[in-house]
């Protein structure tokens, strides 16, 4: 390593205090939970304390996120071995040049002098291989329930993915408890860790002025009275994500006269966009996702996650960050963050009984939607900040270049 290479990686002070170089890979560059929880890793991280490498599986918004940070990004094609869709291109790139993707990444690790390889999602696993090859400690972070419900396509048994999540990784970080518990018995538990994904969000968002006059146009162009009660829905319109329930759960709620309006909000997109809108008919409203839903956020008055599976549930966080309460089915990731009767409430999945009545209960009472939405709020912006994710993430890392890493079970 040349004088100036060393002065760089030590800080410019040539003491002990090394500048830690990491490659960090994401499965996509789009806008999704495990995205954004990389977007607050990346955001909090300080460049003169690492050197972070970024790339990224697919072009997206979070492509150009990373850059406008300053760290180097590029995109490189990395094959998924989950939840991919078969097809000529996906062969050609899995078969054809995945195996040379991984012995290029491998030497450029060893050429580069990466301290380490992030992979911030168990979609993808040429990363992974290469640190292997390269003998650089790999972390690997698992954004999803690894069960085959979840993942119709894989390239092999969740049970053989589970064991290469162990044996290629010096650490594995799970977003949930209940995740890690799925992955059982496969990863070795003392080298696995919980860190539960981030509040992106600050106080001053909810209390953003323009904000909350984009909140006001906003129910105002939906054609919402003071008194309609908006139920609001984010995400894919996916079999997994179920909105179908939310629209069955409102079309109890119709016509009953003891209740304000309950109105649902769908903003998102997917393959059931279709299907929903004949459920729904005229009782919602179904809008195309936008990058920046504070004000969708501001304008409702409740949040409902209906998941069949969620490993976390990350826009349950997003809208205690504005003071409101939630709805979430009673998996797996929404059970550690929903405090059942004071931040929100919990009801069995795929049940639009249950889901109708809870929300009934929300809707007549003003006062009791306030009260649980402060005390989400509290509970989120103690629990899980940004700055709390990105000490904890960096902590394992830290754990990798110990001399001799400990296996203790940390959360």
């Amino acid at each position: 390593m040349t004088a100036r290479a060393r002065r760089k990686r030590t800080g410019g002070n040539g003491g002990d205090d090394v500048r830690r170089r990491v490659l960090v890979a994401a499965h996509s560059g789009s806008q999704g939970g495990a995205e954004l929880c990389l977007d607050v890793l990346l955001s909090g991280t300080d460049p003169a304390a690492l050197e972070l490498d970024v790339r990224f599986a697919c072009d997206g918004p979070m492509v150009d996120r990373s850059r406008r940070m300053g760290w180097p990004t590029a995109v490189e094609p990395w094959a998924w071995w989950l939840g991919f869709e078969p097809s000529w291109w996906y062969r050609r790139n899995l078969w054809g040049k995945g195996w040379l993707r991984v012995l290029r990444y491998a030497a450029l690790m060893r050429r580069r002098r990466f301290d380490l390889v992030y992979s911030n999602s168990s979609v993808i696993f040429e990363p992974a291989l290469a640190a292997r090859l390269a003998r650089v400690p790999h972390v690997w972070h698992v954004h999803e329930i690894l069960d085959p419900a979840y993942w119709p396509t894989r390239l092999a048994a969740l049970p053989r993915i589970a064991v290469r999540l162990d044996r290629w990784s010096r650490r594995v970080i799970f977003e949930s408890h209940a995740a890690r518990r799925v992955c059982r018995p496969f990863p070795d538990d003392a080298k696995t860790r919980v860190i539960h994904n981030p509040l992106r969000f600050g106080p001053d968002d909810a209390e953003d002025a323009r904000v909350q006059e984009q909140a006001a146009a906003l129910r105002s162009r939906l054609g919402l009275a003071a008194e309609d009660v908006m139920v609001l829905w984010l995400g894919q319109f996916s079999p997994r994500k179920d909105p179908l329930l939310l629209a069955a759960a409102a079309a109890r709620l119709a016509g009953r006269n003891d209740l304000p309006a309950v109105v649902p909000v769908f903003l998102g997109e997917g393959p059931l966009r279709s299907e929903l809108a004949a459920a729904l008919g005229d009782r919602g409203r179904i809008h195309d996702f936008e990058p920046d839903v504070r004000p969708w956020l501001a304008a409702c008055d409740v949040l409902a996650l209906t998941s069949r599976q969620e490993s976390f549930g990350l826009v349950l966080l997003e809208a205690a960050a504005f003071g409101k309460p939630v709805i979430a089915t009673r998996t797996e990731g929404p059970g550690e963050i929903v405090r059942q009767g004071e931040t929100g409430m919990l009801v069995p999945p795929g049940d639009a009984a249950a889901l109708a009545e809870t929300l009934a209960t929300l809707a007549r009472s003003r006062d009791l939607r306030r009260k649980m939405g402060q005390a989400a709020r509290q509970v989120a912006f103690k629990h899980f900040s940004a700055d709390r994710y990105v000490r904890a993430v960096h902590a394992v890392w830290a754990e990798c270049w110990e001399p001799h890493p400990s296996n203790r079970g940390a959360e």
